[in-house]
């Protein structure tokens, strides 16, 4: 694409009066009968398509409407080809991390390890669920022994206690088969 602008000298958006002035002062230099070389020629033709263009009101505005769409399509492709290249990048970091082996020439784990302080708080929800599951558990079989020592009219159905203390059997099986067993399980699968 010609740069119009950029032939007679001027900045984008010039005036109709610069650019007729800067055209004037071109085209003495390069008139074909001042300046008889081939390169003069050549070099007015163009100062001459340059000026037809930016002097008619609605091919200018074309033109420039060219220019800007040319521009943003230029921004667009950088901004394409930046992406394109930071994705490239992050596919073979991941494809490295995948292939890396250790010193044994086993794969390497694909999830990051655990930090020290993120496996001891993990252990201390674990054992904190569990000991919540366990009162879920004891404090229904409290209550029932408690309520023993009242007369035989103000206490409550057996079932009352053994409903909530079944339900807490049920989560302190479940917490330690989750938290305790199936992980124990996963940590040895991965090492493997």
């Amino acid at each position: 694409m010609r740069r119009y602008y950029e032939i007679l000298g001027l900045r984008p958006g010039a005036t109709r009066e610069e650019i007729r002035q800067s055209y004037r002062r071109l085209a003495k230099l390069y008139h074909p009968d001042r300046n008889p070389s081939e390169e003069a020629k050549h070099k007015f033709i163009q100062i001459q398509n340059a000026y037809e263009i930016l002097t008619d009101d609605v091919r200018r505005m074309q033109y420039e409407a060219m220019v800007l769409n040319d521009s943003r399509n230029r921004q667009d492709n950088e901004r394409r080809d930046q992406v394109y290249k930071v994705w490239i990048e992050h596919q073979q970091k991941q494809a490295t991390f995948r292939q890396g082996n250790d010193h044994t020439g086993q794969r390497v784990n694909s999830t990051p390890p655990l930090s020290k302080g993120a496996r001891m708080l993990h252990l201390v929800t674990n054992v904190f669920f569990m000991c919540l599951f366990a009162a879920i558990l004891i404090v229904p079989i409290h209550r029932y022994f408690e309520q023993q020592k009242l007369p035989e009219a103000q206490q409550r159905s057996i079932l009352f206690f053994i409903f909530p203390a079944l339900l807490g059997v049920l989560f302190l099986c479940f917490g330690y088969y989750y938290w305790f067993v199936l992980k124990e399980d996963q940590k040895t699968t991965r090492s493997k």
